[in-house]
């Protein structure tokens, strides 16, 4: 017999690294987006003809680890704020619609 709170330990344990992996992801994101926006920067100052490229990579990759970010958090916090209570009206939905099939039959 398996203790009951073992298994509450080992998701809580899980759940914890999920939490650390996220927010060494977010201080990499950080660190690539200070480091690229002060490249585009120094770029931006040296006056180039050719910079104009590097500039927009430079510039990209900040939104790009924001998008990143943003789908990371939705899957590791497990909150999607634009779906809140989506489940329950579908499951609503779904109900009402097989209801006048039962009521045929009885």
């Amino acid at each position: 017999m398996e203790w009951k709170g073992e298994n509450r330990v080992l998701r809580i344990n899980e759940r914890i690294e999920e939490l650390k992996k996220f927010y060494r992801l977010l201080m990499t994101a950080v660190y690539v987006s200070i480091f690229s926006i002060g490249g585009a920067v120094f770029l931006a100052e040296q006056d180039l003809p050719y910079a104009t490229v590097p500039i927009g990579i430079f510039i990209s990759t900040p939104c790009v680890c924001g998008v990143i970010l943003l789908v990371e958090y939705f899957r590791v916090v497990k909150k999607f704020p634009f779906l809140k209570g989506w489940e329950e009206q579908k499951i609503r939905d779904l109900v009402e619609k097989d209801r006048p099939k039962e009521e045929k039959w009885v």
